[in-house]
């Protein structure tokens, strides 16, 4: 019985010293880094509802400030206004992810922006909706419901400077509400 205990002892040895042998990696070549740099600079877009898109990339390719202008939707008025990132975000495999919200002191709502850069002066990307219990200001208004109010989309930017640093050119007003869209009156802040 000893020897049958042996012999399976031995042979479960020899199965894993092959698994162990077979899976190791024989070209122990360190992987490349990726090079971020060549995204550094000011980027500027629009969304595929022709609203602007704004971003910066470091020479250490950390994306941030961010700022995208987006149309919220509501029962009877629309709201548009910039979402801006607070935090920055990192390039890996020629792509980032940053979390991007209102401005607003008083307001929940927020979008999830992604990127895949095509080339050193070309990215494409898109933004998740919002669908929830929701409270903010736009313009004048104070606005809170529970519902879909800002729909998925997509964008895309070129490279417009390598400048080190340029803020976001937010030509626009930073919120606007239409309140009855048949008279189209808008309000801004």
């Amino acid at each position: 019985m000893n020897s049958l205990i042996n012999k399976k002892q031995r042979s479960l040895f020899v199965l894993l010293a092959f698994a162990l042998i077979f899976s190791c990696n024989k070209d122990k070549s360190p992987t490349k880094p990726e090079n971020t740099g060549v995204y550094a600079g000011y980027w500027e877009g629009t969304t595929g509802h022709n609203k602007p898109i704004y971003f910066h990339v470091t020479e250490d390719g950390i994306v941030g400030p961010l700022a995208i202008r987006l149309r919220m939707d509501f029962a009877t008025m629309y709201c548009i206004a910039y979402f801006i990132s607070d935090k920055s975000a990192e390039i890996a495999n020629k792509s980032f992810e940053v979390k991007a919200k209102l401005p607003s002191e008083i307001s929940n709502i927020f979008t999830t922006v992604s990127s895949n850069f095509m080339s050193e002066d070309s990215a494409a990307g898109s933004y998740t909706g919002f669908s929830g219990q929701f409270y903010l200001i736009c313009g004048s208004s104070y606005i809170t419901g529970t519902g879909s109010i800002l729909d998925a989309g997509s964008w895309s930017a070129s490279k417009i400077s390598t400048a080190p640093f340029l803020k976001p050119r937010l030509n626009e007003p930073p919120g606007e509400v239409l309140k009855n869209r048949k008279h189209k009156s808008f309000l801004s802040i």
